[in-house]
């Protein structure tokens, strides 16, 4: 009686959470671009996301493990593209054993499996008598109990890692440091759809927020570092839109050179908390009042590795360092080098090159107009003058005439 119906179902898109979403579908509507975004950003951008989600890392870590994530980072950084496949391995090995061996610290040995040289319970580093110096360094003790909360961060930058390796293990493209798009772009400079402001202001505009992020991060600074985010948004804010018709490749080595300033920055920042959190009441008050004052440098944590309150004679410590700024900014700055290698934005190139070629155009069409018309001007008055000029010839020589005749008169 009842017929049983077949349903043939699709079979779901590796890495995929929406289906039917296509790039064509995704020009012309906010949600279907919203989805192809959600498919496909980690696919082409997600070495991007571990940079930054590292990156965080370093400004949650205050400690030896944030150094060695620095480092990590600027070695990424300056590994090319193409060779980050081979190399992210590696950096997932490295990264799973800091992990396990941070965990297996935090969890601790059991009470009594460590006997100190007096015959007391106590860890090989027990000996050191600075309680900062052993946070710092991730050691645990069985007086003081580290924050297991740092090891969020860390988890959570080695989960995109693995992501990562996966996309690269699974495209080819991605292996030989290419980002996967598909057809042809739209030229979503005609505004057709209201999708395509959003693109506009993406990608003709927000270089301007990105220059005022560091001009912020700058002017809050009284320091060194703060001078050079200021002479780096001087040098960018005097070029203005003029920078949106460079190359692509030379957007992205000016745009990485801010990127690795940032890095530097960081890095230099959270090596100092070690003066700052551990050694800031053996360290000289001149001293310390000069690297404030050069660096703007403090401790970010006093509660948690118990540093001493500022002194009175160098007052102006900062309480918070702006690890996070430094953090926000390297992520901005990523996403504007994006932005920058991204074919919307060479679409935008290639639009300002040709007003710029139709605006020359014009205006030599304009000034050819004027030319024209100045010669013909010329022209006219020079006719005139010569006309001129005849009849002032016609009347000295009917003159001469008259005078001839009242002259033969007489």
């Amino acid at each position: 009686y009842y017929s049983a119906k077949k349903i043939t179902i699709r079979p779901w898109e590796r890495g995929s959470l929406f289906l039917k979403v296509t790039r064509q579908r995704a020009e012309r509507s906010i949600l279907w671009s919203t989805k192809y975004l959600i498919n496909h950003f980690y696919e082409m951008y997600g070495v991007e996301v571990c940079w930054t989600m590292l990156a965080i890392a370093v400004a949650v870590r205050i400690d030896v493990y944030g150094i060695f994530y620095a480092l990590i980072l600027g070695l990424l950084l300056f590994f090319p593209r193409r060779f980050l496949a081979p190399v992210w391995l590696c950096y997932l090995t490295v990264h799973g054993l800091l992990l396990l061996v941070q965990y297996f610290l935090l969890l601790g040995a059991p009470y009594g499996a460590c006997v100190g040289l007096g015959g007391d319970t106590a860890y090989p580093w027990g000996g050191i008598d600075r309680t900062a110096l052993k946070r710092w360094l991730f050691l645990t003790d069985y007086q003081q109990i580290l924050n297991k909360n740092l090891l969020y961060a860390d988890f959570l930058v080695y989960l995109l890692v693995c992501f990562q390796i996966y996309y690269f293990n699974d495209n080819p493209l991605k292996r030989a440091g290419k980002n996967v798009t598909e057809g042809l772009l739209a030229n979503f400079l005609k505004l057709q759809f209201f999708v395509d402001y959003v693109k506009v202001f993406i990608f003709q505009y927000f270089f301007w927020l990105s220059l005022f992020l560091l001009f912020f991060t700058a002017v809050s600074r009284v320091s060194l570092f703060g001078l050079l985010y200021l002479l780096l948004c001087l040098v960018f804010l005097y070029r203005g839109k003029e920078m949106l018709k460079d190359s692509k490749t030379f957007k992205h080595r000016n745009w990485a050179f801010i990127r690795l300033v940032t890095w530097m920055i960081l890095l230099v920042r959270v090596s100092l908390q070690i003066a700052d959190c551990v050694f800031s009441d053996s360290t000289d008050g001149t001293a310390r009042c000069v690297l404030v004052l050069l660096f703007n440098s403090g401790c970010s944590s006093r509660t948690y590795y118990g540093s001493p309150n500022p002194s009175t004679e160098c007052s102006s410590i900062p309480d918070n360092v702006g690890l996070w700024v430094d953090a926000l900014n390297f992520a901005v700055i990523t996403l504007q080098i994006i932005i920058f290698d991204s074919q919307y934005s060479e679409s935008v190139r290639q639009e300002l090159r040709q007003k710029e070629m139709r605006a020359r155009y014009f205006a030599d069409v304009f000034d050819a107009k004027v030319e024209l018309k100045q010669e013909e001007a010329r022209n006219k008055k020079n006719s005139e003058l010569r006309e001129i000029k005849k009849r002032m010839d016609r009347l000295k020589l009917n003159e001469n005439r008259i005078d001839h005749l009242l002259y033969a008169g007489v």
